[in-house]
């Protein structure tokens, strides 16, 4: 995909999103479906945008439910900067199957001396096994700028607690304050490393590798609040320009 397709796709997205906080469905108390966003979109108006949406539901009747989270920047003035952090956090009771969507997306476009950065965190506690369908994406876009970085990341993880244990405000604490850890860290490395060419990129692709630190981390503050638990599905995906 060339830059100019890639930047239509992110400000697409972004348009998709067009909101924070949980939809209205689930503020209605729907327990088949939930959705929380973050957009932060940078201007003249608001040089340094900032978004932080975070959010914990309950589904659990009918054949079928699902959750989408997602965390869109965009910045496009000279300057400014972006940030959107979600931390979604959905348990599970009852259900045939379990679809769960992930994305965060960040475009730094027509600006010098700008960033973006998007960080989503979804995290689905089941009580038992059931058939999950899972999405993790990021991407992050730089497009006719100077001095510009982006970074989106993207982590999900899938786990089965039987003992129905839920996290305390103290574990949420805790797991929003390793959300914030990730955007920074990342626009820290995009921008010590070497400035990428418009068709280069550095990208950790979808992993559920056993080794990731993220994975023990994440599995560690769960498992603290939770009990024994069992992974079914972890993925990260890191894009940095």
């Amino acid at each position: 995909m060339n830059v100019a397709r890639r930047a239509a796709a992110v400000v697409s997205a972004l348009a998709i999103v067009g909101g924070t906080g949980w939809s209205a469905a689930s503020k209605a108390g729907d327990d088949r479906g939930a959705d929380l966003t973050a957009v932060a979109i940078a201007s003249a108006a608001d040089p340094a945008a900032t978004d932080d949406a975070f959010g914990v539901a309950r589904l659990g009747s009918g054949r079928g439910v699902s959750a989408d989270a997602s965390a869109g920047a965009d910045t496009n003035c000279d300057g400014c900067t972006s940030s959107a952090s979600v931390m979604s956090v959905v348990y599970v009771n009852h259900s045939r199957t379990v679809e769960v969507d992930n994305l965060a997306t960040s475009a730094t476009t027509g600006c010098t001396d700008c960033s973006s950065e998007a960080v989503s965190l979804q995290v689905v506690v089941l009580r038992r096994t059931q058939t999950v369908v899972a999405n993790n994406r990021s991407l992050a876009v730089n497009a006719v700028c100077e001095s510009c970085t982006s970074s989106a990341v993207a982590h999900q993880i899938v786990v089965v607690a039987p003992r129905g244990g839920q996290l305390s405000a103290k574990d949420l604490a805790a797991l929003r304050e390793w959300v914030r850890g990730q955007g920074p860290a990342s626009s820290s490395a995009a921008r010590s490393a070497p400035e990428p060419s418009a068709k280069s990129s550095a990208r950790s692709p979808s992993t559920s590798s056993p080794g990731s630190p993220a994975k023990q981390e994440l599995e560690q503050h769960l498992r603290h609040a939770l009990g024994p638990l069992t992974t079914l599905s972890y993925k990260e995906d890191v894009d940095i320009r």
